[in-house]
């Protein structure tokens, strides 16, 4: 599919998930539709966002969720 790119609050947790989603302040709506004008006059951009957030989110699968997690928690047990 074509999808869309995300514009994602700065906040802890989701862009560890998306990295090369733009980021904004979640209280700042001035930012964030000042973003959205921008994504919206740049196809180019727009374009380039959404194939490497859909790259992105190809890696997302339960295995390697489950991987990476195995791995957080050795290392936590080896503390």
């Amino acid at each position: 599919g074509r999808g869309a790119p995300a514009i994602l609050p700065n906040a802890a947790g989701v862009c560890e998930v998306l990295p090369s989603a733009p980021r904004v302040d979640p209280w700042d709506t001035d930012a964030l539709a000042e973003r959205m004008g921008e994504l919206l006059d740049s196809g180019d951009e727009r374009a380039r966002l959404g194939e490497a957030g859909r790259a992105e989110a190809r890696e997302l699968t339960w295995d390697r969720s489950g991987a990476r997690l195995a791995d957080v928690l050795q290392e936590a047990c080896a503390l």
